[in-house]
């Protein structure tokens, strides 16, 4: 922790702009080689990487929140996970949101189209997947940070959202590029839970020539089945 000398803050008169922040130091710690495992919430069951480390300390808006080792020895990669009802006020709003936790500079910048980025995965009708890609500062990192985000919508019989899963992975963009292979296997293996785990690596293989990539078949809505 780093606290600034009582003197100082006496010497300087009471000042409304100081701000006195609290850190935990990452640096030097021995990530464990923990094997690859399953984690879930509300009937739903995702793979969470080797060597990943669920933590404890995140806020009620999380259901769950995993640190790794980073490219630099002080700032590991992170991925949260978060889920709300319906589409969370709109893929703009969240955006928005999103790019909230990024410097005042950075969301003024002119050439913020060239810093945000959504690729649209697949749309069954079921539900959607998207993912939204941010450049910038982070703001409790204040360091070049990459956002990758990605949003799973769940609809119901009559095209109504009526869930929105978060998977958001944040670093420092080398960790975050390293990361990436793992982080598509992680919202590949995202199904049901009960259901077996489908062939992520063959579903992963590059398509042919003309050939769309089809969605997670487990993640296909049975025939009959309702939210």
């Amino acid at each position: 922790m780093i606290l600034m000398p009582l003197t100082l803050l006496t010497a300087c008169g009471e000042r409304d702009d100081i701000v006195v922040y609290e850190t935990t130091p990452v640096a030097g710690y021995d990530w464990p080689n923990t094997a690859k495992w399953d984690d879930s919430h509300e009937g739903r069951v995702w793979e969470v990487p080797a060597g990943w480390v669920a933590t404890e300390d995140f806020s009620d808006l999380l259901i769950a929140d995993y640190r790794f080792a980073g490219q630099t020895e002080d700032l590991p990669g992170r991925m949260t996970v978060s889920v709300v009802p319906g589409d969370g006020g709109g893929m703009q709003a969240n955006i928005s949101r999103w790019r909230d936790q990024f410097f005042f500079a950075v969301r003024l910048n002119e050439r913020l189209r060239d810093r945000l980025s959504r690729e649209l995965l697949y749309d069954t009708g079921f539900q959607r997947l998207e993912i939204v890609r941010m450049q910038g500062d982070f703001m409790n990192r204040h360091a070049p940070t990459d956002m990758r985000v990605a949003v799973y919508t769940f609809n119901d019989a009559k095209g109504r959202p009526f869930q929105t899963w978060f998977f958001k992975l944040t670093g420092d963009r080398e960790t975050v590029e390293k990361a990436w292979p793992q982080f598509i296997r992680v919202i590949f293996s995202f199904r049901n839970q009960g259901q077996e785990p489908i062939d992520i690596d063959a579903l992963l293989a590059e398509p042919s020539v003309g050939e769309d990539p089809d969605p997670p078949p487990l993640l296909r809505r049975p025939e009959g089945d309702r939210p």
